[in-house]
Formats: structure tokens, C-alpha cells, sequence
């Protein structure tokens, strides 16, 4: 699984919690009584709290944004690094096994373990020459 994905469910479960015990309160609290026909008291909203709530919700998804950019750029750069050692001497090699079918192109990569449907992604330094092993 992502990492990215652990992080989010992580952030969002004490959300969901908080959500849900307040519907909860909410719903003992001010339920309807037996044989009261009239109205309750008018409610009011707390600015704070409506603050409060807005603040860390901003704050959670500008940390996911930050966070995700953060790990991704991290990994491009690691990658590129790794492809520029490997163009230097020239030994690398990957495998990708594409399969025609009527109106797609399966693209699967089974080092990575990754399958492709939209497009061939292959580093340059792995771009050394095409093999057509499995056709007759």
C-alpha cells in the first residue's frame, strides 16, 4: 500500500471520531420529548468553536498537500540520482512485457510490479535496444 494513503487514514479517523460524537451528543441531547409539541430554545452557533474547527481542518489538508509534495519530490530526486549513476556505466537493464490487445496497450512492469495502461514510461539509461522475445 501508499504511504501516502496510511497518512491520510490516520488523519482522518480522529476527524471522523470528533464527527460522529458530535452528531451522537447531539442527538441525546436534543432529541425530541415525549408530549412537547412546542419549540426548543433557539441555538446559537460558537464563533470560536466554528473557528477552531476551520483552522485545524485548513491545517490538515495543507499539511497533506506540503507532506505528499514534500515525499514525492524527494522520491524524483532519489530517482534521478539513481539514473544518473546508472547511465554513467551503462549496465542497467529493464524489463517491460507489452501486450496488444484491440484498442489498448497493457504496458506491465514486473521488476516494479506496476501495470500501465495510459502510457510506456522507461528511464533513458534502460533504453538500450528492444528485444521482441515471445513473438513468432
Amino acid at each position: 500500500m501508499d504511504h501516502a494513503f496510511y497518512v491520510l487514514v490516520l488523519m482522518a479517523v480522529p476527524v471522523c471520531v470528533f464527527v460522529f460524537a458530535g452528531v451522537t451528543y447531539s442527538m441525546i441531547r436534543f432529541r425530541r420529548r415525549r408530549g412537547v409539541t412546542e419549540d426548543g430554545p433557539p441555538v446559537y452557533s460558537n464563533n470560536k468553536v466554528v473557528a477552531a474547527w476551520f483552522a485545524i481542518t485548513t491545517a490538515l489538508i495543507i499539511l497533506v498537500i506540503i507532506y505528499r509534495g514534500t515525499i514525492g519530490l524527494l522520491e524524483s530526486r532519489d530517482h534521478g540520482h539513481s539514473q544518473g549513476t546508472a547511465s554513467a556505466s551503462g549496465n542497467q537493464q529493464m524489463v517491460v512485457e507489452v501486450e496488444g490487445s484491440q484498442w489498448v496497450w497493457k504496458i506491465t512492469y514486473p521488476e516494479q510490479g506496476a501495470i500501465s495502461y495510459a502510457e510506456l514510461v522507461v528511464p533513458r539509461c534502460c533504453c538500450s535496444g528492444l528485444s521482441s522475445a515471445g513473438f513468432g
